[in-house]
């Protein structure tokens, strides 16, 4: 198994390897035209084989090491990947540009328009010697000579990725996904971060506390319902990545965590929790613990949680660890 490690970082293992995923997940998803979905960028001079390439090596890696990337895919390059023999025609690009489609779906509105062969948002000319369209045939050809180039390049990326995959992974990519269905395939780039059952009570269900905490402790309930009372796509993620490392969690939520998810008690003394005895309330100095923050051991799944006096407190003291610490590894 590949695991990854952060020159002037301490961390290693489990949880700077899942945030390797989840950065290079960024990386990609957020690079060109993929607003979209992830689709090779058409709008380019040049295209760049060796970048998909890579791409299909990391994700060949992830699934190999069972671990989490974030590629939300186009469906129609999904589609070209599952089926080669895909054509791409010009319903297609409704999934790819529907701002162009419509542009280009009536050809009196091109000629009114004064358009001419550059390709919109850019200066290249999907024909030499640029001229306007002027009439229905010339209309008719610049659809083509569009489709076709956006053709060529989802080709490309389809074949530079596949050969990325098929050198990294024991079989290749069509036999691995031939039993599954085409959301299940989309499922293994990137999934929702509503398919979790984020509900206070099966998170409850699914925390371990040990070491100064046992399932009676009411940090253990506030917890649960700290994070079950999170909502949005973005801060459900910042929750994810803080506590374990990755983008989202596995397919199968919170009960799929693997290890499951630990809580203990981070001492007054701040050494290890291991130390820490089972104090009852009235042996706590709660104005100690609440100046503490929380911190997590990824490549575990561990979490150090002081013992806060209120939800409250722990609510606003994980909010300032998660905006301030979530990219940076330390030993603790």
């Amino acid at each position: 198994m590949f695991e990854f490690e952060y020159a002037g970082e301490l961390g290693t293992g489990h949880g700077p390897t899942m945030e390797f995923y989840a950065l290079a997940s960024q990386i990609i998803s957020t690079g060109g035209e993929n607003s979209i979905g992830f689709f090779p960028c058409w709008k380019n001079e040049k295209f760049d084989r060796d970048w998909f390439r890579i791409i299909g090596s990391l994700v060949a890696r992830a699934w190999l090491d069972d671990r989490i990337i974030d590629i939300p895919i186009n469906p129609i390059f999904l589609q070209s990947l599952i089926n080669p023999d895909l054509i791409f025609d010009f319903d297609h690009l409704k999934s790819i540009d529907q701002e162009l489609y419509n542009s280009l779906e009536c050809k009196d509105n091109m000629i009114k328009s004064e358009m001419t062969y550059l390709i919109p948002c850019t200066d290249i000319c999907i024909l030499p010697g640029d001229k306007e369209i002027k009439t229905f045939e010339d209309a008719e050809e610049f659809k083509d000579l569009l489709m076709k180039r956006i053709a060529d390049c989802m080709n490309e990326g389809r074949d530079s990725f596949l050969q990325g995959f098929n050198q990294s992974f024991p079989c290749s990519f069509h036999k691995c996904i031939k039993y599954f269905t085409v959301p299940e395939v989309s499922r293994l780039f990137s999934q929702s971060l509503d398919n979790s059952d984020w509900t206070p009570e099966t998170i409850f269900s699914f925390l371990i506390p040990d070491h100064g905490y046992t399932s009676s402790s009411p940090q253990i309930k506030w917890l649960a319902e700290i994070i079950g009372e999170t909502e949005g796509y973005e801060s459900r993620g910042k929750m994810i990545k803080f506590l374990t490392g990755a983008a989202f969690l596995p397919i199968g939520g919170w009960k799929a965590l693997k290890p499951p998810l630990t809580i203990v008690c981070k001492s007054d003394d701040n050494n290890s929790a291991n130390s820490t005895p089972s104090l009852s309330p009235s042996d706590v100095n709660y104005s100690t613990h609440d100046s503490y923050l929380p911190s997590v051991m990824t490549c575990a799944n561990y979490l150090k949680l002081p013992r806060y006096s209120s939800k409250e407190i722990m609510k606003e003291r994980f909010e300032y660890a998660i905006k301030e610490g979530c990219n940076s590894f330390h030993l603790s």
